[in-house]
């Protein structure tokens, strides 16, 4: 049910708020085309996968070299595992349901209010990021890997990833006319359920290590999306 949270929240803030065709607006994000041509449209689609998959692969690669014990769920990249991800990509509970609140309102509120795309991306990575600490706290997630661990090596290195996720979600949304639906797809791409950059248990994936490999992949196509997109992040005034 944590996962929930975002999305009752968005709820709850859209019930109290005044702003006309506030609730026509939310619901319009869920359009996968919104505002943008179909061919750009699958264009973009087609995108998210050429840039992640492979950047998973690369973790993958980096961390059988780097002495982890990892095995790569796909053997071939085929139509038939694209469609896999894909259609798990759909089903992974935190991406449907935390990027409604974060993806789905938080992100076009603030852009409506702040000048800069990129630092609402960067807020709310951080945001996101500290979001998921009582589940830290109550999971045991803290108790095993120490205070000193958790906050020099396993915090930053989980915050790399909320923030490089949360710029990469954004620049495809903008460029998909606001829609939440590639967010939601890039996140549950990147949470990984599919074992795209090797398979893990819950304990390993919320350690230091696991979290830095695949978040410094993912960190560098956030970078590159800032270098190519700018401070706009592909955003357009009727976003």
């Amino acid at each position: 049910m944590g996962s929930l949270v975002p999305a009752l929240a968005a709820v709850l803030a859209l019930t109290f708020m005044k702003q006309p065709n506030r609730w026509r607006s939310f619901f319009g994000r869920l359009n996968p085309i919104r505002e943008t041509p179909v061919g750009e449209a699958l264009v973009t689609y087609s995108t998210i996968f050429v840039i992640l998959i492979p950047t998973l692969l690369v973790v993958l690669y980096i961390r059988q070299i780097t002495g982890g014990h990892y095995v790569g769920a796909l053997t071939a990249l085929n139509p038939a595992a694209v469609a896999m991800i894909f259609t798990l990509a759909f089903l992974d509970q935190g991406a449907v349901l935390e990027e409604l609140g974060w993806r789905g309102f938080a992100t076009p509120e603030l852009q409506r209010t702040m000048q800069s795309p990129l630092r609402v991306a960067l807020a709310i990575g951080v945001f996101w990021g500290l979001w998921h600490l009582p589940r830290d706290l109550t999971t045991g997630v803290l108790e095993r890997l120490g205070p000193a661990v958790y906050l020099a090596l396993y915090l930053p290195s989980f915050l790399l990833g909320t923030i490089s996720v949360s710029v990469i979600a954004s620049y495809f949304m903008n460029r998909l006319g606001g829609s939440v639906i590639p967010a939601v797809m890039i996140h549950g791409i990147t949470n990984d359920s599919v074992g795209i950059s090797g398979s893990a248990s819950i304990v390993e994936a919320l350690t230091p290590y696991h979290q830095f490999t695949k978040n410094s992949g993912l960190a560098l196509v956030a970078i590159a999306i800032v270098i190519m997109a700018g401070s706009s992040l592909g955003r357009r005034v009727s976003n």
